[in-house]
């Protein structure tokens, strides 16, 4: 009888698998596998220990010897003789330039054209995008802008005139920016009425009557009606032109005003009215701002308040909030 063979199931030893045994020889084979398997461990090192450093001798062996088996090879320097594979190279190049001069010439002008052209629309973006009074102006930096218009509350689109416009981006202190405004009152009362005049929309036509009244009486000598007038007609405007959670989106002051979400026009507009409707709550013992303040205009009359440059500014206010919505209308 063959010792290999298991004789109940007619196969040898070596044709057993684990799924042929059943389930307890099975936990009992793994068990054994599990007892054994420090010591495999250690058989393996041990191994591991005596062939390494055999099988690294022979690999720095092999290295060394392998500059002896390999033949050095030692390659000529590269010349190329170009005069003889290219005698009339000179004479070639400038053929080539004359052929090409013509070609290069046109394209020039072409390139210059397109360029011109697309300049040429870029300024009439630009002039889209911004206050006709902001085009061609100077001296005015990104980070001066949120400065002008949200702490300072200074309304610088359509009004001003450009010349005033850049005295005031000029100025480098509140102070001497309001004393610009101060300066050229009379030139900017005349730029609103000129502003004023140029509104088309017939449903505006109301707001810009009384407008000019304003701009009448600052400079007619009146500053201080010119300014209680500017000052109500700006809250008219406001309550009459837009709807109520958009007028307090402008005017509350629980939130800074993100002139991002506004075209860039809007943007100088709103964010100056927006610094116009600084908090004043006399119950509350606020003093009385100096600066243009709406509701110090209602709440809070007094010489302090009322001033030839707020009156200028108020009325420049409502001038350029006008216009925005004769030519923006972000209602």
């Amino acid at each position: 009888m063959n010792d290999n063979k298991d004789t109940r199931s007619g196969k040898t030893l070596g044709d057993i698998r684990i799924g042929d045994l059943s389930p307890e020889l099975q936990k009992r084979l793994a068990d054994a596998i599990r007892a054994a398997q420090p010591q495999l461990n250690e058989v393996n090192r041990v191994i591991a220990a005596r062939i390494a450093p055999q099988v690294e001798g022979i690999v720095r062996a092999a290295a060394a010897n392998i500059p002896k088996v390999l033949p050095n090879f030692v390659l000529p320097p590269l010349k190329i003789d170009y005069e003889t594979l290219f005698p009339n190279l000179a004479e070639f190049n400038e053929t080539l330039l004359s052929g090409l001069k013509p070609a290069l010439e046109a394209t020039h002008l072409l390139q210059r054209e397109q360029f011109g052209k697309i300049f040429e629309q870029l300024r009439r973006v630009a002039e889209r995008i911004l206050p006709p009074n902001w085009h061609g102006a100077n001296g005015l930096s990104v980070d001066l802008l949120e400065t002008l218009l949200l702490d300072e509350g200074l309304p610088l689109a359509w009004v001003p005139p450009k010349a005033v416009l850049e005295k005031v981006f000029a100025a480098p202190t509140p102070a001497q920016r309001r004393n610009v405004i101060g300066r050229n009152w009379k030139i900017i009362g005349e730029s609103c009425v000129q502003v004023l005049d140029s509104i088309e929309d017939p449903s505006l036509g109301e707001h810009v009557q009384f407008a000019r009244l304003s701009a009448v009486s600052l400079l007619g000598g009146s500053p201080a009606p010119s300014q209680a007038l500017s000052a109500n007609l700006l809250d008219s405007v406001l309550r009459a032109e837009f709807s109520s959670p958009a007028r307090k989106t402008v005017t509350s002051q629980k939130t800074r005003l993100d002139m991002e979400d506004y075209p860039i026009r809007v943007a100088i507009v709103l964010g100056a009215v927006w610094a116009a409707h600084g908090e004043y709550w006399p119950d509350k013992g606020h003093k009385i701002p100096h600066t243009f303040s709406r509701h110090a205009s209602a709440h809070g009359v007094s010489r302090r308040q009322y001033t030839k440059i707020n009156a200028t500014l108020s009325l420049m206010h409502v001038t350029s909030l006008l216009k925005m919505l004769d030519v923006d209308t972000p209602r």
